[in-house]
């Protein structure tokens, strides 16, 4: 039996990353990054719990049977994107770490 899936929740979960990103923002007025991973983690927990809820009670899914097509979804797309991160990661803290200061009284 397949479950039904929440569409809107599934675009609520899409409108929370969106104010996480922005969080990340540098001149962004918009600063509710931290509730924002509150409720997306609320939501995918309760998007993913009523989707294998059935699959783990009744069928009696496995941990491995769960993990290992979860893991093959994510991973790819995670190795994919992570040197785009690690780029403009790169020219990002290039042009905001302009408020660190140049000596620290802690370290001396």
């Amino acid at each position: 039996m397949k479950s039904k899936s929440y569409i809107s929740l599934s675009f609520l979960r899409i409108v929370f990353i969106f104010l996480i990103f922005l969080e990340h923002y540098p001149i962004t007025p918009l600063r509710v990054g931290g509730k924002a991973v509150c409720f997306f983690f609320i939501l995918s927990g309760f998007v993913l719990s009523y989707g294998y809820g059935n699959k783990l009670s009744i069928e009696g899914i496995t941990y491995k049977n769960f993990l290992v097509p979860r893991l093959v979804k994510l991973y790819p797309l995670h190795w994919l994107l992570l040197p785009l991160g690690i780029w403009i990661g790169r020219d990002f803290l290039k042009q905001t770490c302009y408020y660190l200061p140049a000596k620290s009284n802690i370290i001396d």
